[in-house]
């Protein structure tokens, strides 16, 4: 049998307000544990959905300054970008003002080089065509000597009745060295008992005068045919030849040398004496010469410009192997330049 049980209404309200308690303990967990005054919509529909707007509101913002954060990061990289690019580019100014301001290189030196089309120089020789045992060739005979750039004359040789080839060959020295002209670029000599007489030198040109001296001695054929023994230099090489008066021009630095070939005074027939003409030309260095068929005309480095011309004759210039024409030296960088120099190209890799 069941008995009702009867609450007062003072233990009715501890219970309801026990179980309100309860119940806003509950709601009070939700929100600690979502964060949330309202968690849903039945909690407040009108709060909820302005929470839930501004939710989605807030996360678009969110993501929008993300882009923004990203955006600036960009900025600031193109920004340093330019600032290191800026300091490149001002390094390379500076290097490119001291090299504006520091010494120039010098320039170079340089050459020109002609090979000969002229066959080479030569000294002619007369040898007669007999022995000599004692001399059957009494009387006299004439030498007509002609020596490029000096002149022309005849020797008169007398030979005794009783001279051998030692005495004849003494006689044709003795008047040799008698003549003004002829002394020092003719000679006699005996070779094997035969007369020989020499050009000692390339400018030398001998005629030796026919008679029946000279024809016993056997330097003429017979005693009416004059015997030519000719020395080649520049002016007379039966190959190739330069004439009389042509020239050669070279102007070295700015400063003219004329030379002028031929036989008469001041004037070049002859290597040596092209060689000669070559050491004097102002501004050619030391190894400027005239050897082995070659014509060399070295230009020395220096500090100022150098230049060098050549002009003249066609013709002496094609015996020479020279080509008419002008050439400028070189102008070199010095160390400090190269240095920087490479300096700037480093730089200029960088900012590409």
């Amino acid at each position: 049998m069941s008995s009702d049980i009867v609450l007062s209404a003072a233990v009715r309200d501890n219970l309801l307000s026990l179980n309100n308690t309860a119940k806003l303990a509950g709601i009070t967990q939700g929100h600690l544990a979502t964060g949330k005054k309202v968690s849903t919509a039945l909690d407040n529909p009108v709060n909820f959905f302005t929470a839930s707007g501004l939710s989605a509101r807030a996360g678009d913002l969110s993501a929008l300054l993300d882009s923004i954060s990203i955006g600036v990061h960009t900025l600031e990289q193109a920004s340093n970008g330019i600032t290191a690019q800026t300091k490149l580019v001002q390094q390379a100014k500076s290097i490119a003002q001291q090299a504006r301001s520091s010494t120039t290189g010098t320039y170079g030196a340089f050459n020109k080089v002609g090979t000969f089309a002229s066959g080479p120089e030569i000294s002619g020789t007369v040898t007669a065509a007999q022995a000599l045992v004692a001399s059957t060739a009494a009387g006299s005979f004439t030498v007509h000597v002609q020596v490029d750039g000096v002149g022309a004359s005849d020797v008169t040789v007398s030979i005794g009745s009783s001279d051998n080839v030692n005495k004849v060959v003494d006689d044709i020295n003795a008047a040799i060295f008698a003549d003004g002209t002829a002394k020092g670029h003719l000679s006699a000599a005996s070779l094997g008992g035969t007369l020989q007489i020499t050009n000692a030198d390339v400018n030398t040109h001998v005629t030796i005068v026919a008679n029946a001296t000279s024809a016993k001695l056997g330097v003429t054929a017979d005693s009416t045919t004059a015997l030519v023994s000719d020395s080649k230099n520049l002016i007379n090489n039966a190959t190739s030849s330069i004439a009389q008066g042509q020239t050669l021009d070279l102007t070295v630095n700015g400063a003219a040398t004329h030379i002028t070939f031929g036989t008469n005074a001041g004037q070049v027939h002859d290597l040596a004496g092209l060689r000669s003409a070559i050491g004097q030309v102002a501004g050619l260095d030391a190894g400027s010469d005239v050897v082995n068929g070659l014509v060399k005309l070295n230009v020395g480095a220096k500090s100022t410009a150098t230049s060098l011309s050549i002009a003249g004759s066609t013709n002496a210039l094609g015996v020479l192997g020279l080509s008419a024409g002008a050439t400028p030296g070189v102008q070199g960088l010095d160390s400090t330049r190269q240095s920087l120099a490479g300096q700037f190209n480093d730089l200029l890799k960088q900012v590409d």
